[in-house]
């Protein structure tokens, strides 16, 4: 009996990342379809416009609650298709500061919160205790699937330092 609800217990996380999974994988394709850039790009592009603050690299790797360095790549490919702007920060001339450009605003008009970010709302509202025993059951599952060596980059986007 206990073989039979462990299974089905299996059956039933593994549904659950393949929905997040594939939701994530078609999310990134109409993006790309709809805006020309990958969900990651347009995901770092609105908390970039959406800030309050100027953001440096830090942090929009903050904002999108991932790395400095994959949000680094991100940001690199942006800039590379002026959607993005580095300045000089004003109040520190050593600091460089990310800015939309007029092509970034006009890419991202009337575009949808990401999933990403419907994903990180969706965590926000979990109880404090269902959140806790979600990242140690996550935690616990990376270690026994030998995954912990591996970087946590943004979805479905290829940080590798080369970009061509």
């Amino acid at each position: 009996m206990k073989r039979d609800a462990t299974k089905r217990q299996t059956r039933q996380i593994m549904d659950s990342f393949r929905v997040i999974v594939k939701s994530l994988r078609e999310a990134s394709k109409q993006s790309e379809k709809t805006t020309g850039i990958g969900a990651a790009q347009l995901f770092v592009l609105q908390k970039i416009s959406q800030s309050r603050e100027p953001l440096s690299i830090n942090g929009v790797a903050r904002e999108t609650l991932t790395h400095q360095s994959s949000v680094s790549v991100v940001v690199r490919k942006l800039v590379q298709q002026r959607l993005v702007k580095r300045v000089a920060s004003k109040r520190d001339a050593r600091t460089v500061e990310l800015a939309v450009t007029a092509r970034g605003a006009k890419l991202i008009a009337g575009q949808h919160p990401v999933l990403q970010q419907r994903l990180v709302q969706a965590i926000h509202q979990l109880a404090a205790n269902d959140r806790r025993g979600l990242l140690r059951g996550l935690k616990a599952l990376i270690v026994n699937a030998g995954l912990t060596g591996e970087s946590p980059d943004l979805f479905f986007e290829d940080t590798r330092r080369h970009l061509k």
